[in-house]
């Protein structure tokens, strides 16, 4: 019997824009949560009232992660459900969430009508929303709402302080591959 292993891979690159200056950050990797599978199995089997990706949410996380390499706890356990401190949630329209063609570099693939291995997730963070610090973020799914702390958690990051102040805008673009190994 053969066996094949799934793996999703997640990154993630943020562009912060104050004062019409883009600033593009690094791409960096996060990780899948447990909830993501039980979404996918979930899915699978048309369980009623469930929705795929519906919501990003951003927390506070702690403080006393910026001194912490890579400003993040250590191990960030993947059975988490919720981050550790949201302080903001926005739903995802769904024409912000694409199959993209996957054998391009991250986010550079073509846009496809058709599914592919690859979802794109595009979200903006205007100036006027999450005023504050800003440390962790992550998406949800399933039974998500507007509502803090809901739904499934798929993903979570926690990633280098970003004090949000209302002349900045936070471009996030988020793109999850997945792959048989």
């Amino acid at each position: 019997m053969n066996k094949l292993s799934l793996t999703i891979q997640v990154k993630y690159q943020d562009t912060l824009i104050k004062n019409g200056i883009e600033q593009k950050q690094e791409i960096k990797s996060n990780q899948v949560q447990l909830s993501a599978l039980k979404l996918i199995s979930s899915l699978f089997k048309d369980t009623a009232d469930l929705n795929g990706i519906s919501h990003i949410a951003l927390g506070s996380g702690d403080d006393t992660w910026d001194n912490l390499p890579n400003n993040k706890p250590n191990p960030m356990p993947t059975s988490n459900t919720t981050l550790t401190n949201e302080v903001f949630r926005k739903p995802i329209p769904s024409s912000n969430i694409n199959f993209v063609d996957a054998s391009g570099a991250f986010g550079q693939g073509a846009i496809s009508q058709t599914p592919t291995t690859r979802l794109r997730v595009e979200i903006e963070i205007n100036g006027n929303e999450a005023i504050g610090s800003l440390r962790e973020f992550g998406l949800f799914g399933g039974t998500a709402t507007a509502i803090e702390d809901s739904g499934l958690m798929i993903n979570w990051v926690a990633h280098p302080l970003i004090e949000k102040t209302d002349d900045l805008v936070l471009n996030r673009l988020i793109e999850l591959d997945f792959i048989f190994a």
